[in-house]
């Protein structure tokens, strides 16, 4: 059981992908069902840790200020969305980072563009960064 958890990927720094995801809620389900519940909740632990570190990230991106209060009616959401479109990922990328479907980062995108009064990602952040929503 033990030498499950050490060979387990989830020593690794970084989710990749949902599917990733996927997979190893997978394996900590088969393992549940092989009645090895420590091995599983050792997995599940791990991987709600990963998943945390990666919101962090994801809202770290974001002005420190911008997260409190930022006066234009971004949602959380938004603000994490805004911090990824200065990255020059695409949509899928932008959506796998944040663990959200490429249509609500469309959607999210679309808002942000909306409530900052631009029509483009490159004026988005330009106007985020004249806001102070995000870092110069």
């Amino acid at each position: 059981m033990t030498e499950k958890i050490a060979q387990s990927p989830l020593q690794q720094t970084r989710l990749d992908s949902p599917s990733e995801v996927r997979e190893r809620i997978g394996r900590a389900l088969a393992w549940m069902e092989q009645g090895d519940l420590q091995a599983a909740r050792a997995v599940l632990a791990a991987l709600d840790e990963r998943l945390g570190q990666a919101a962090d990230g994801a809202e770290q991106s974001v002005a420190p200020h911008a997260r409190r209060a930022d006066g234009t009616g971004l949602t959380r959401a938004e603000l994490r969305v805004l911090g990824c479109l200065r990255t020059h990922l695409t949509l899928t990328q932008i959506g796998e980072r944040l663990f959200v479907s490429r249509n609500t980062v469309s959607s999210q995108t679309a808002s942000v563009y909306r409530k900052l009064g631009v029509r483009a990602r490159a004026a988005a952040v330009e106007e985020a960064i004249r806001r102070g929503l995000l870092p110069a």
